[in-house]
């Protein structure tokens, strides 16, 4: 392909922003010389057909048609350029999404000839482009009739709204030449910076690491969420909106379920306070993204927060991973981002409304405990979605040498064969990486248990391992979703599925540091394990005195463990042999110091023991306080006082 067309489908694709944006539609174009129908877009946010000269000369547009079988529209003499396009449109009132493109023509501009009547159908039609009256190129498109130079199926389009590119040319017109994009689309080319990094481990760090950013931020704070929900992060917001701190928010309108009460309430928290609150969602079916499902933040155009978690209870419950980048560069390219998501001339992004709910009133501040993350610089390799992850994580598996560690909410198997995701981690198996998959069990069991089974019978023989979580830990659900490839490690809120790299705004951030891996790693291990937590003995005491032969009891019944106790041992001198087993030891012991080793395990491995040290006196008399189920003293005193009384009384008889 020539470099020309990689640079028109840039320019012909890109919104009116510049700079590090561009559209996804343009990932893998590799058209060849021609004159082509380059974009269609039947419906949502505007009709319109661009099409392309992709030859080497020169040519005049009045010598072009473009007809749907039913109108016909002629174009006006325009001198097309090699890499130029003309794009005819609809509707006037949709122009300022097509706002920057080169020879904009409305369907009703004078130098059009019109015939018949030209408009597309959203359930299917055929496009075809003609010059000097005879056929160049052909569109057919969902339930149209297929002509006879077009091959196979007519290409389909997943939801509405959304346009079709052509990508490729070969030997003839049909679908897998096209992809589908949605105008308007904005991706952030992988961007690689240097930087102090901060890593973040939920439900551990909770909230505590933002709320101390929020404390801290002068100037202003960006923040894009799929749901924001947490009171405590709300009001630290509002309370930074109320001294003077600029505060900008986009959170998904649509969330699945629809947004919660705490969400609403967070909404009018922030809104009280005048911070400026934007919701993402449909303008009569059409959206730039399937959701906004990022979470990041900029503070002072200085510090980006990328995470897995939503801005709600899962900080404090759920497992997950994010990082803290200190870098001007990166928030200044996070902030181009934001601004072409938060672009109004679409339609699907609204001030969010007010609703007839309470605000929050008051909030946790940072824990006085709390301490940041410790640093480490790093590189790191920022990614998005759509269109710009897909290569990257790829890389990243690809690149593995020794370990590939992915801790996830989900996995999709068809999209892991269809992005060939499951044939880098086969062929990193195969090269001896060892390979560790571990799924959340407590949403989508069945998927997660279907997908472990598949990619286990998948890599039979090889160093793969792939599990879902037991319940049997200090978080409540995996909602993750990170990978580890030797000393690389992903930060992201992309999920392991077609829409997440492919409708979805996502991102991510690849860092790379051995502290930080290594770190990470010990995280996912302690994962891994179905229980990692030891039992904890109770005890009412670690000493007791009695007389010897006097009967003492322990009582371990208290102690406690998150998956159960499931074996008690009692060992006395520790000389290896097993006295009593069950959590209540009595025993009459012999005179002297003992030494009683309790041990208490519980059905996964864990094990933990205890020292209690039993006193016992000899039978001469010797006794001692603090007896249990022995004879106190005080009460042996005065049994001794009563037998000495009564031999004077019979003494003096």
């Amino acid at each position: 392909m020539r470099a020309w067309v990689v640079l028109l489908v840039l320019v012909l694709t890109a919104p009116i922003w510049s700079g590090p944006l561009s559209s996804q539609a343009s990932a893998s174009s590799s058209v060849e010389e021609g004159l082509i129908i380059f974009e269609v877009c039947p419906a949502k946010p505007i009709e319109f057909v661009t099409i392309m000269n992709t030859g080497s000369g020169d040519l005049n547009a009045s010598r072009l048609k473009v007809t749907d079988g039913e109108g016909t529209l002629a174009l006006p003499p325009l001198t097309l350029r090699p890499g130029g396009s003309i794009t005819l449109f609809k509707n006037i009132s949709g122009l300022a999404v097509l706002n920057g493109r080169e020879n904009l023509l409305p369907y009703t501009n004078p130098g059009i000839v019109r015939k018949g009547s030209f408009a597309l159908s959203d359930d299917g039609d055929q496009v075809t482009l003609m010059m000097d009256d005879v056929p160049t190129d052909r569109f057919c498109y969902g339930n149209a009739a297929v002509p006879a130079d077009w091959n196979g199926e007519p290409f389909r389009f997943t939801d509405k709204g959304h346009m079709a590119v052509h990508t490729e040319v070969d030997d003839g017109s049909d679908a897998a030449e096209w992809s589908q994009s949605v105008l308007g689309r904005t991706t952030v080319d992988p961007f690689n910076v240097t930087a102090d990094v901060m890593p973040l481990v939920h439900p551990d760090d909770g909230s505590s690491a933002l709320l101390e950013l929020i404390e801290r931020s002068v100037y202003s704070i960006v923040l894009s969420v799929y749901t924001l929900e947490d009171p405590d992060v709300a009001y630290a917001l509002a309370e930074a909106a109320h001294r003077g701190v600029e505060i900008d928010v986009l959170l998904e309108g649509q969330p699945v379920g629809g947004i919660s009460t705490f969400g609403k309430r967070a909404i009018v928290t922030l809104l009280e306070d005048d911070a400026n609150v934007l919701v993402f969602r449909s303008n009569d079916s059409y959206r730039r993204y399937e959701y906004v499902h990022a979470k990041y933040a900029i503070f002072d155009s200085r510090f980006v927060s990328i995470s897995s978690e939503n801005w709600g209870s899962g900080l404090s419950s759920n497992r997950g991973w994010g990082v803290i980048v200190d870098s001007e560069d990166l928030a200044l390219r996070m902030n181009d981002l934001f601004q072409a998501d938060t672009d109004r001339s679409y339609g699907d992004v609204q001030p969010a409304p007010w609703y007839q709910v309470e605000p929050f009133t008051w909030g946790e501040g940072v824990p006085d405990d709390f301490v940041m993350p410790s640093r480490a610089t790093a590189q790191m390799t920022l990614i998005t979605s759509p269109g710009g992850s897909v290569d990257p994580i790829r890389q990243l598996i690809r690149g593995a040498e020794a370990r590939i560690c992915i801790e996830a909410m989900s996995m999709d198997m068809d999209w892991m064969r269809s992005s060939f995701l499951l044939d880098d981690l086969l062929a990193a198996a195969r090269s001896g990486v060892e390979v560790k998959v571990l799924l959340d069990s407590m949403n989508q069991y069945e998927e997660n248990k279907a997908s472990a089974s598949e990619l286990m019978g998948e890599s039979v023989g090889l160093p793969v391992e792939c599990k879902l979580a037991s319940p049997y830990h200090d978080f409540s659900s995996i909602h993750n979703k990170g990978i580890i490839a030797d000393d690389d490690v992903l930060f992201s809120s992309i999920n392991l599925g077609a829409y997440a790299f492919n409708e979805n705004r996502e991102v991510g951030a690849i860092v790379r540091s051995q502290s930080i891996a290594d770190r990470m790693s010990s995280i996912f291990m302690q994962d891994w394990m179905d229980d990692c937590s030891s039992p904890v003995i109770v005890l009412p005491s670690l000493s007791y005195e009695c007389d010897e032969g006097k009967g003492i009891i322990i009582d371990a019944g208290g102690s406690y463990d998150n998956s159960g106790i499931t074996n008690y041992t009692w060992d006395v001198d520790e000389d290896g042999v097993v006295e009593r087993y069950g959590p209540v030891f009595s025993w009459e012991p012999e005179g002297g110091e003992h030494v009683v080793l309790l041990k208490v395990s519980d059905g996964y491995g864990n094990e933990v023991s205890e020292r209690i040290v039993v006193s016992a006196g000899t039978k001469d008399g010797a006794s001692f306080g603090n007896v249990l189920l022995g004879i106190p003293a005080a009460i042996i005193a005065s049994v001794l006082a009563i037998s000495k009384m009564r031999k004077r009384i019979k003494s003096n008889k």
